[in-house]
């Protein structure tokens, strides 16, 4: 069985200040071909199409319980750190400052 895992920032853009967690992701059973769209300091847009995904990885396992119990590692495994942009800035946004953290999404 086959999946994927997106690590997403449906947030306000801002700057990354670092993604957290990649050697838990990288090291969990049934991850392969992690991929990190963005580097510190670079600006992340909100993810609105797939040109765009901070964080992706194939997941698979034997069977589709073990590809959404791996999913859900992944997820709980990456966090974000997002510096948001100035009120300003042409990228800013009016929604608040979230950061995917797992499952939850947890005010900055």
């Amino acid at each position: 069985m086959l999946g994927s895992v997106v690590v997403r920032n449906d947030d306000a853009p801002g700057t990354l200040l670092a993604v957290h967690g990649l050697d838990e992701l990288r090291a969990l059973p049934g991850i392969a071909d992690v991929l990190v769209g963005f580097g510190p300091g670079d600006p992340v847009p909100v993810t609105d199409h797939n040109m765009c995904i901070p964080v992706s990885a194939s997941v698979h396992g034997p069977d589709q319980a073990t590809v959404l119990r791996t999913i859900a590692a992944a997820r709980a495994a990456v966090r974000l750190e997002i510096a948001p942009d100035p009120a300003d800035s042409p990228m800013a946004a009016t929604a608040p400052r979230l950061v995917a953290e797992g499952d939850a999404r947890t005010p900055v």
